[in-house]
Order: structure tokens, then C-alpha cells, then sequence
């Protein structure tokens, strides 16, 4: 414990020079042993014996801002919020140097009060006092959305993005802000940027498509869908998302020849399979190529699940429908004997 005290100590007390030269002999020893009492409490958590401690230890040697971090700490354990901030600001103003962990103990303590514009304006000091760190930006960001101060947090963003480039954190964050304003361009743009950069990143080319849709620019969906699959021509969700926008023109030859491919793909739960089948049901009756349709992608759900009873079920639902008692009683019976 003295050992884990000694490290705690040595990389996070970061007091002022002179304050230092200040301690007489006696006094270092003096602060030396609170503090590492105060530390052996905290360790056997003996809470509030550790911040009486810790009080001493800072009456002591008010440059120490180890210290008033962890007074910071406890106080806020103890609900005295006000306590806190004003020693987690002691701890910040007190060290000699920039220390990112003080000032990560502030903005998350108004974080936790819902102080978000002063939880935002820390991490705007730490990108300036920081701005190699692109972590300190989109905590900025983040704060600064909670506040609801979209400019703000927009400013943030667009500040990260002259340092960083095109980066994922940065552009889906702002087009997940551009979303909320409304600017469909800007959300369009900083996603396409993402798959400009990395052509061959299905998960940006998805995002892209997902949203292309969404706004019903339908034929560039289209064509980005077709990217993913010209990078793996079995992509499930490619294939089930290009399923879904034929199906919405209209198109059901294309609709039914993806939604087949996505039916091949382990990606696509069987939930969501069986869903897309149920969809043909009231048209098994009165079309027989639709009938050979459901009949030949429930086929495909019994070769991708034979041990699970859905697919059973599925095509007992279809020969009920069709009147064939028969096969439906069969395959019942399967997948009664499945979920044995």
C-alpha cells in the first residue's frame, strides 16, 4: 500500500516549485505521512477518516494538488457538491503543470451535476491546452450537445476536423449534428467523405447508403449498396437493404433475387427473415409463381436453420394456407420434435 501511495504520489502531486522550497524538513515529513495515511484509509475504505486526513495533509501544504484531488473526490462522494468543484478547481490552479487528469475530474463533476455548459468549457480548455488529444474535442462536443448549444458543438467539431481530417469520430458526430438541425446536404457530405477516404469500409458505405435511403435518394442508395457488394457480393445486409428499396418501387424480381441472397447470409437474424416470408403470405393463395417464391426461401431458412423450429413452423404455416394438411401436419410435427 506505502508502494501504491509512493507511485499515486509521485506522478499525480504537481505543486509549484516555490511552494515546495516553502516546506521546512519537518513539514515535508509532516505532509509525507498525512498523506500517506490519508491514502491507506481511502484504500481500506475508510471514507471519511481519509478526508480528515487529507484535510490535514493540505493544511499542511496548501500546494499540493494531489491532495485537493482527492478531497475533490471524496467531497463529491459525500454529496457536498460545491465542496468538490471548489477543490477539484484548487487541484487544476495548484499543479505546475497542464495534468489532464484534474481536468477530466472537473468536467465530468458538473457532467454529473447537469452542469453541461460548464462541464463543455473545461474540455474546451483541454483542446487548447491539449489540442493533439482529439478525444478532448468530441467530449467538448458532447457536453456542449446536452447543453443543447448546437453551434457550440458544432464549432468544436468543425475546429477538430481542420487538425484531424476526415476522421470517423468527427463526421459522424457532426452528421449526426447536421441530423438534428436539418441540413441534409451537410449529413450527406461528411458521411461520403468517410467512404471517400476509405472506399472500401463497408460500415461507412453502409451509413451512407442507410441515409441516402432515408432522405429518398433512392437511386444512390442503390449504387452504393452496389459498392459493398463489388467488395462481398454475399453482404446480408447489402443484399436485405436493396430488397427493401426494390420492394418499395415495386420491383419484386430484383425485390425477391436480394432478399434470396440475404437469406444465404448469417448477418440477417431469423426474426427478421421470417418477417420478410410472412410479408408473401396473403398472396401464396391466388399467385402460384409467388407460391414457388415462399416456398423456395422458406426452403432456404430449413438448409441455414435445421435445428431450429422456426423454419418448421414457417412451412407448416404455408401448406395451412395452401389447404395441404398433409405437409403442414409434418412439418408440425418436426418442430415439435425439435423443441423436445
Amino acid at each position: 500500500m506505502f508502494l501504491l501511495g509512493i507511485t499515486l504520489f509521485s506522478t499525480s502531486c504537481k505543486v509549484s516549485k516555490t511552494t515546495q522550497k516553502q516546506l521546512t524538513y519537518k513539514q515535508r515529513v509532516a505532509f509525507e505521512n498525512a498523506y500517506f495515511d490519508a491514502l491507506n484509509e481511502k484504500l481500506l475504505n475508510n471514507n471519511q477518516e481519509a478526508y480528515n486526513v487529507f484535510v490535514q495533509a493540505l493544511e499542511i501544504y496548501p500546494g499540493s494538488s494531489a491532495t485537493a484531488f482527492q478531497l475533490s473526490q471524496l467531497s463529491f462522494d459525500f454529496s457536498q457538491y460545491a465542496r468538490a468543484i471548489e477543490y477539484a478547481q484548487m487541484a487544476i490552479n495548484s499543479a505546475s503543470s497542464y495534468n489532464h487528469w484534474y481536468y477530466i475530474n472537473l468536467a465530468h463533476m458538473y457532467n454529473r451535476l447537469g452542469k453541461y455548459n460548464e462541464s463543455a468549457s473545461v474540455f474546451k480548455q483541454m483542446t487548447q491546452l491539449e489540442p493533439d488529444r482529439l478525444e478532448n474535442y468530441i467530449l467538448s462536443y458532447k457536453q456542449y450537445t446536452n447543453a443543447k448549444d448546437l453551434t457550440a458543438a458544432r464549432d468544436v467539431l468543425l475546429e477538430a476536423k481542420k487538425i484531424f481530417g476526415t476522421r470517423k469520430e468527427i463526421n459522424n458526430n457532426l452528421a449526426d449534428l447536421y441530423r438534428i438541425i436539418g441540413s441534409k446536404e451537410e449529413v450527406v457530405q461528411e458521411l461520403s467523405a468517410l467512404t471517400e477516404k476509405e472506399p472500401f469500409n463497408i460500415e461507412f458505405l453502409g451509413n451512407l447508403a442507410e441515409t441516402q435511403a432515408n432522405y429518398g435518394d433512392l437511386q444512390s442508395a442503390k449504387v452504393t449498396l452496389a459498392k459493398i457488394l463489388d467488395i462481398d457480393s454475399m453482404e446480408g445486409m447489402a443484399h436485405f437493404a436493396l430488397y427493401d428499396l426494390f420492394q418499395s418501387e415495386s420491383n419484386h424480381v430484383q425485390a425477391l433475387y436480394h432478399l434470396k441472397k440475404a437469406f444465404y447470409s448469417d448477418q440477417l437474424p431469423i426474426e427478421t427473415k421470417m418477417q420478410a416470408v410472412s410479408g408473401y403470405f396473403l398472396k401464396i393463395r391466388s399467385s402460384t409463381s409467388m407460391r414457388e417464391e415462399v416456398l423456395q426461401l422458406s426452403s432456404i431458412l430449413l438448409e441455414m436453420y435445421p435445428g431450429s423450429v422456426e423454419p418448421y413452423i414457417l412451412m407448416s404455416d404455408i401448406y395451412a394456407t395452401l389447404g395441404d394438411h398433409s405437409k403442414a401436419y409434418d412439418f408440425a410435427n418436426n418442430a415439435l420434435q425439435i423443441d423436445k
